[in-house]
């Protein structure tokens, strides 16, 4: 048997799919949830070790037989994240989520005040 495995990264959950191609069928699923970090002020925040904590169970829920068929892998995740690295590629602070609020003020003083603009001019972009 040959199969693709497919994982998505969501914000609630991590689901993978093995497919098998060749028969064009699905042969295994699994999921795993993911806790968000919230408070009053807006917060929404991951720890990236819990992607890979939660890939690793929905893996072993997957029998190795299946597991071990993986001929290609593709892979989505969310959107609009902010992971902060260091040039290792270290992770240095929680994962600000696509629904954090809590830079919000920020966020509209830079906008009205047209600090994006002066931004673009002093330094340079792709």
């Amino acid at each position: 048997m040959k199969t693709t495995l497919g994982i998505d990264l969501g914000s609630q959950s991590i689901k993978i799919i093995f497919y098998n191609y060749q028969k064009k069928e699905v042969v295994a699923e699994a999921s795993s949830p993911l806790e968000v970090i919230t408070d009053s002020n807006g917060r929404a925040e991951q720890i990236s070790d819990w992607w890979l904590d939660a890939l690793k169970i929905s893996l072993k829920k997957i029998p190795s037989v299946i597991r071990n068929s993986v001929k290609a892998i593709g892979i989505s995740g969310q959107q609009h994240g902010f992971v902060a690295t260091n040039r290792n590629g270290k992770v240095l602070t929680p994962v600000k989520m696509w629904c954090d609020t809590s830079t919000q003020s920020e966020a509209e003083e830079i906008t009205t005040e047209n600090i994006i603009q002066r931004i673009y001019e002093t330094i340079p972009t792709p």
